[in-house]
């Protein structure tokens, strides 16, 4: 819940899907895990300038620090084959 309210107030992030007893790292369920997708401003047409996954992976890193009663991570997910990727030239 706390790492929720955090991500929630960064002003870019319209969005979460948080899953109590998951642990994506691992694709495993476990009472004492838990796993937030994160949707950026640009999944939902809203570009925003300077926004970029990098940047706000850095800032919920800096942001989700405070949390002492457990281990957060912020990771990038991998990419989709297929999205994002130029076509090749023929």
């Amino acid at each position: 819940m706390q790492a929720t309210d955090i991500i929630l107030s960064t002003g870019e992030i319209e969005h979460v899907a948080p899953f109590a007893g998951l642990d994506a790292t691992t694709s495993t369920i476990s009472s004492n895990g838990g796993t937030i997708f994160v949707g950026l401003p640009s999944l939902y047409n809203h570009h925003l300038p300077g926004v970029t996954a990098a940047s706000m992976l850095a800032e919920l890193r800096q942001k989700l620090s405070v949390i002492q009663d457990g281990r957060v991570l912020v990771i990038m997910p991998p990419p989709v084959q297929g999205l994002g990727v130029r076509a090749a030239s023929r």
